[in-house]
């Protein structure tokens, strides 16, 4: 499913931008200071989606013991980890999710 922050991406296009396209020249060390404090205050988690028999969408991080949650669809799921994830994180922190959807044997 790949990444996602959960807060606003205004900055992470600048990034983006700058690091493709090496932008020393236009930011200096702007561009440097941004991808030093975006790291330090980044929190990546990998998250598991699986469909139980109810078909509901349950959501866990194996790294957090007991940090699982479940919605009916995985954005409501994705949603409510969030939640959780944010209580668990130091303020200001931005969290990042790897995401993985397991799906029951039986669909594959």
């Amino acid at each position: 499913m790949g990444e996602r922050a959960s807060t606003d991406h205004s900055g992470w296009a600048t990034l983006r931008l700058c690091r493709e396209r090496g932008c020393s020249n236009i930011f200096g060390n702007t561009a440097a200071w941004f991808y030093a404090e975006v790291r330090d205050h980044m929190t990546t988690f990998t998250v598991v989606y699986e469909r139980d028999e109810a078909g509901w969408w349950v959501a866990e991080v194996p790294s957090i013991s007991g940090c699982h949650t479940q919605g009916r669809t995985i954005e409501e799921a994705r949603e409510r980890i969030l939640d959780v994830l944010t209580l668990y994180v130091s303020k200001g922190a931005r969290i990042l999710l790897r995401e993985e959807a397991r799906l029951p044997e039986h669909a594959a």
